[in-house]
C-alpha cells in the first residue's frame, strides 16, 4: 500500500497534467452521474465544495441544483474549522482560504439535521476511504456533526481511485463515491 504523502503528491501531479478539455468533459458527466442518484433528487439540502484548478468542478452541478430548488451550501474557512454556508447566487461568493471561493459573511450557515455532502479529495478507495490535502477540515466537519444526518459522497476523476488508502482513527469513511463513469455506494 502506498504511503498517504507519496500519494497525494502523485495524485496532484496527474491532476495538473489532466488537460481543461477532459476537466470540462468529466465535469459533464459527474452532473449526469450524481442525477442518476435517486437521494440527490429527495434531499432538498446539498453541501458542495468551490473547485480550485484541476480539482473536478461542481459548477455545473451547482447550477442544476439552482434551478431545482435546492437549497445548497459551500465551506468557508474559519480558524482551524469549517462550516458550511447557503449560497443563492453567484454574487454571494468571495475569494478565500487559498484563493477558493468561499460564501460571504452574510450568507446563513447550515443548521440542519440532514443533508448529502459532496466531498472532494485527492484519492479514493473502493471502501470509503479518502485522502484530502491534509488538513482534516472535512474530518473535523464531520466528527463535529455526527447528530446530523449526513451521506457523504465523494468526487473524484475516475484516475483518483486506487485500490487501497491507509485509514487511521481520525479519517470519516465515505458513504460512497461519483465518477465520471460510475457510482459506486460503501
Amino acid at each position: 500500500m502506498e504511503e498517504k504523502n507519496s500519494l497525494r503528491i502523485r495524485m496532484k501531479e496527474k491532476r495538473r497534467q489532466y488537460s481543461k478539455e477532459e476537466q470540462l468533459s468529466d465535469a459533464e458527466k459527474i452532473v449526469k452521474q450524481l442525477i442518476t442518484i435517486p437521494e440527490i433528487h429527495r434531499e432538498q439540502r446539498l453541501l458542495l465544495y468551490s473547485a480550485k484548478t484541476p480539482e473536478l468542478s461542481l459548477d455545473l452541478f451547482m447550477k442544476w441544483c439552482l434551478d431545482n430548488q435546492k437549497e445548497i451550501y459551500f465551506p468557508r474557512v474559519c480558524g482551524e474549522e469549517m462550516d458550511f454556508f447557503r449560497i443563492q447566487s453567484r454574487e454571494d461568493f468571495r475569494l478565500g482560504y487559498f484563493g477558493i471561493l468561499e460564501p460571504k459573511e452574510y450568507c446563513q450557515i447550515f443548521s440542519g439535521q440532514r443533508a448529502i455532502c459532496l466531498v472532494p479529495g485527492v484519492a479514493f478507495d473502493k471502501k470509503g476511504n479518502r485522502i484530502g490535502y491534509g488538513r482534516g477540515y472535512y474530518d473535523r466537519y464531520f466528527r463535529r456533526n455526527q447528530e446530523k444526518q449526513m451521506k457523504k459522497i465523494g468526487i473524484s476523476y475516475d484516475f483518483q481511485l486506487v485500490d487501497e488508502i491507509e485509514s487511521e482513527d481520525f479519517d470519516e469513511k465515505l458513504d460512497g463515491l461519483v465518477t465520471p463513469t460510475g457510482v459506486m455506494t460503501f
